[in-house]
């Protein structure tokens, strides 16, 4: 039986957002008119939906972490291991690519991790954007920098406001 695909578009604050799910399980999240793109020739068989509160609902059954080891993300185990470790950074906090790297035991594979990293099919649940470089900086993200820096700055404010 081929898998029915939904995708959804709508405009959040941090810019235009498309999620595809199947049967009630989140497949994809990314930002932008690329994150459209890549939705659409990932899923061209995928039928539009235009309700909001389904993405919603969709994003708050995310919030529980441990639902994301029942997501059907694909990827290669090693993409799996580096994204399990991304859940495990602290919200409003960031690591390294080094750091990552070393806590999946292989230290040597930085380059791998960045492109492990690169790869995540659900951003901000996978907090991909709480990487930086080794310098202190920003480096790349798949929806793009600015994307990265509003998403860091919204968690550090966050972080302070629970104070």
């Amino acid at each position: 039986m081929k898998k029915a695909y939904t995708y959804l578009a709508v405009r959040s604050l941090l810019g235009d957002l498309t999620a595809v799910y199947e049967d009630g399980i989140l497949c994809f999240l990314g930002f932008g008119e690329k994150a459209a793109k890549e939705a659409a020739a990932t899923w061209p068989e995928a039928t539009y939906e235009d309700n909001h509160k389904v993405l919603w609902s969709l994003l708050s059954r995310l919030e529980d972490r441990a639902a994301l080891g029942n997501l059907p993300l694909g990827g290669t185990p090693f993409q799996r291991e580096v994204w399990v470790q991304l859940t495990k950074i602290p919200c409003g906090t960031v690591t390294t690519y080094q750091y990552i790297a070393n806590q999946i035991g292989r230290p040597k594979a930085v380059r791998a991790v960045a492109n492990a990293i690169g790869r995540n099919p659900i951003s901000v649940f996978i907090p991909c954007h709480r990487v930086i470089g080794s310098d202190g900086k920003l480096h790349g993200y798949r929806w793009g920098v600015e994307i990265k820096e509003k998403l860091l700055a919204r968690e550090r404010e966050s972080a302070q406001n629970a104070y």
